[in-house]
């Protein structure tokens, strides 16, 4: 199905049965990625170039796609790539192929005219830049955890911290062999299948085995330190919105009661509880 020829153009004339309702209606999900309706919306604002808006366009939707539902009901399937926008529909032999000129385009247009968001959604946008900033901090830390692990982790194995006691398996020599004793500088081995059958290792060359050429199979006897690094919770968009709603509501200056004409006191329910308990 062909789409217009002019690419600058924000309305569609073709025959089909994919209509302006339908792909305004894929257009409005934004990019299928948590915050890309508030992220091109940003972009849109800023009146740049149209070159400026593909390119963001292209990279904010990527590869990627998802069933859809349009406005009649019907389901279909919404893919996109470096074309652009293809739209397939039930019942339509031909899927619509919307290039990202005619995207950039069309969202131009509903932006413009108020479509592209709501006006809660626009008045949301401040908090969403907060809420932005406290996920690349959790990104921020979740990295400084993962760098603080493995660096407590090779100090532990340089200082060959194994946990080497009686009853403890340990794998060297290509097998598992059971700690017998541990007494002054020597360690006594048995094999488990055949426990009589022992040896003796100096426990320096015992621990350097193990660290270096033995070290996956035995760094569950590592003793690491536990990391420092804390990662904040920071829940998704809608519920840390509604979280910062139940926050930000004024405290009542009057005991939450009321009284009855026998003077029998009774607590009034508070109705912030009620909207919104879980």
């Amino acid at each position: 199905m062909e789409e217009p020829v002019d690419e600058n153009s924000a309305s569609f004339s073709f025959s089909g049965d994919i209509t302006e309702e339908d792909i305004d209606s894929a257009l409005l999900e934004g990019s299928h990625v948590v915050g890309g309706k508030f992220r091109i919306y940003q972009q849109f604002v800023k009146e740049e170039s149209n070159a400026d808006n593909i390119r963001f366009l292209k990279d904010e939707y990527g590869i990627g796609g998802g069933a859809h539902y349009y406005p009649d009901g019907l389901r279909g399937q919404v893919n996109f790539d470096g074309k652009g926008l293809k739209l397939d529909k039930q019942g339509v032999e031909e899927p619509l192929l919307l290039s990202w000129a005619k995207v950039n385009a069309r969202i131009k247009t509903l932006v413009a005219d108020g479509k592209y968001l709501s006006r809660e959604q626009i008045d949301a946008i401040p908090a969403y830049a907060e809420w932005q900033r406290l996920r690349i901090q959790r990104a921020n830390a979740e990295h400084e955890l993962f760098m603080e692990r493995n660096r407590l982790f090779n100090e532990a194995l340089q200082n060959r911290a194994f946990q080497i006691e009686p009853g403890t398996t340990v794998y060297v020599d290509g097998a598992d062999h059971q700690v017998i004793g541990v007494t002054g500088g020597t360690v006594t081995l048995a094999d488990p299948d055949y426990p009589l059958l022992q040896k003796t290792k100096n426990k320096a060359d015992l621990l350097d085995d193990m660290a270096i050429n033995e070290r996956w199979r035995n760094q569950d006897l590592l003793v690491v330190a536990a990391p420092e690094t804390v990662v904040p919770d920071v829940p998704s968009f809608e519920r840390w919105l509604e979280e910062r709603k139940v926050r930000e509501q004024p405290s009542r200056d009057v005991d939450d009661t009321k009284y009855s004409g026998q003077g029998t006191e009774q607590q009034t329910e508070n109705p912030l509880v009620r909207e919104y308990a879980v």
